[in-house]
């Protein structure tokens, strides 16, 4: 078998998914806490 220094086709998109999610869903818990907190801080007054 020959080595192939590129990863295969499938590391790279399932690499680049497992990326974009982790992104998406640190952008959604910020949000989410931008918004519990305002929501929070409006309840109190």
């Amino acid at each position: 078998m020959r080595e192939r220094r590129d990863p295969p086709a499938w590391v790279v998109v399932l690499a680049g998914m497992a990326l974009g999610l982790g992104l998406f869903l640190l952008a959604v818990a910020l949000l989410a806490g931008v918004y519990v907190a305002e929501q929070f801080s409006t309840g109190i007054r």
